[in-house]
């Protein structure tokens, strides 16, 4: 997607620049059975297991805009719903319970 406008249905996600010098960028998403967007910083590393996180708040991201994979899990709750998974090449995949 374009920008965070665009997001429409639940898997919807777009890449946003915060700091490109320093490879940090946000990615924002509408998360399954959630109601409005959320979003996540990440940072590009080369290798999104074995790098360290810059920080616990900041997620481990491949550089790819197209289909995106972080590290860690992601987990989000929109007040209401509990969302926890992974983001990998661009998809959502729910943890199993």
């Amino acid at each position: 997607m374009a920008s965070i406008n665009a997001l429409q249905q639940p898997g919807d996600f777009c890449v946003m620049p915060r700091d490109e010098a320093q490879g940090i960028f946000e990615i924002a998403f509408l998360l399954p059975a959630h109601a409005g967007p959320s979003g996540i910083i990440v940072r590009r590393v080369e290798n999104v297991v074995q790098a360290p996180q810059a920080a616990a708040h900041v997620w481990n991201w491949d550089g790819n805009t197209e289909r995106p994979t972080v590290n860690p899990e992601i987990h989000s709750t929109d007040g209401q719903r509990e969302w926890r998974g992974w983001l990998i090449a661009g998809a959502f995949v729910t943890t199993p319970k």
